[in-house]
Order: C-alpha cells, then structure tokens, then sequence
C-alpha cells in the first residue's frame, strides 16, 4: 500500500524572498561571531594559560596597541627569579592598558596553531609575559564562557532573523487555499446474497 505524501508548502514570492535574505543573514552572523568569539576570548584573558612558569621585573619602555586591545610593550629584564631570562633581556610583555616603569612580570605559555607541508595542523607553546596582578581565565571557567558565548550569539541570530522576516513586506501572510467540500462516501453493496456462516465440525473423543 503506497504511503500517502504530505503536500508541499507553496511559498509566495514574497516569502521566497524573505528566506533568501535570511539565510545570507544567518551565513554573515555566523562568520561575525567566529571573529568575534577569537577576538572576546583574547580581551577576556584567554589568550595565555593560567599556570605561571617563573617571575621576574621588568623596565617597560614603550607600548603600542593590538587588534585585541591588548598593549604590546618592549622591555628589558632588571632581575629574574631563574635562569630562564638575564639581566638586561630584552623582552615582551602583554598586557591590558599601557604600563610603565618597572612591573613585575610572570612568564605563561599560550598555544599556537600553524600548518605544516602536509596541511596537518601542528601545536606548539611559546612563552607569554604578562604583568604579575593581570588577571587570567581559569581553565574551569573556559569552557563555560565558550558555551554560554554560543548560546547567547545563537539566540541572538535566531530572533534577528525572525525579527527580518517579519519586515520584509508579504512575508507573514500565508497563501489561502480553496476549502474543498468532503465528497459523499458510497457504501459497496455485495454482488451475492450473504451467506450463513459454516460451524466448524466437532471432534468427538471417546
């Protein structure tokens, strides 16, 4: 018994055009909010891992911006807690705002991605200077600001693109169909005359 097929929604020309100028919508959200979610999570304090590696002070000598907002200073190191940096090292620090004169600073690591000649992602760690009583994200707190960052710009999206389609004009009126009146079903009549129904035969047992 073939199964019965649901009918298609005829769209308006009007409604066709609101979902076309949806989807381009949703498409440019989404790459915005990947831009971003990267450039939140460096302003948030996610752009070094929390564990601290050695200290040490340092003489700042200029700042200059990043699309971050992070400030990116060129300093030389006064004194250092190992031997990890000397004396009169040239470093960099990152930090918000624009520090100056001596900081004490502390060394992270943060994780780089690149590409290697096979195209196979490659990580690696490279060390991150930052001023001592800068605030860094946790690691238990990451996740939880990734996803409630997702589930806020997916909303956002969501209502941005119904909000739309409602403008764009005839977007919002369905199509009517004409009411089709039920037809009159037709009882089958038998051919023959109906006949009693047989008993089935007994078994007797002695």
């Amino acid at each position: 018994m073939a199964s019965k097929r649901s009918p298609r929604i005829a769209l308006t020309p009007q409604q066709q055009r609101a979902v076309g100028i949806v989807s381009v919508l949703i498409v440019i959200m989404l790459v915005l909010g990947v831009v971003i979610l990267a450039w939140a999570s460096d302003w948030a304090g996610m752009y070094a891992h929390p564990e601290i590696n050695s200290r040490g002070s340092a003489q700042i000598i200029s700042c200059h911006s990043s699309p971050a907002h992070l400030s990116v200073c060129d300093a030389m190191v006064t004194s250092w807690q190992d031997d990890s940096h000397e004396e009169k090292e040239s470093i960099v620090v990152i930090a918000y705002g624009h520090p100056v004169g001596p900081v004490e600073v502390v060394s992270r690591e943060r994780t780089i991605s690149t590409y290697l000649g096979d195209n196979r992602p490659y990580f690696y760690n490279e060390e991150v200077i930052t001023p001592a009583d800068q605030w860094v994200m946790p690691n238990w707190m990451r996740p939880i600001w990734v996803i409630g960052n997702v589930a806020v710009w997916f909303l956002a999206v969501l209502a941005m693109a119904k909000l739309v389609y409602r403008l764009v004009p005839g977007a919002s009126t369905r199509r009517e169909h004409p009411i089709r009146e039920p037809k009159p079903r037709v009882r089958a009549t038998a051919r023959g005359s109906a006949s009693a129904p047989q008993e089935r035969p007994t078994r007797k047992t002695s």
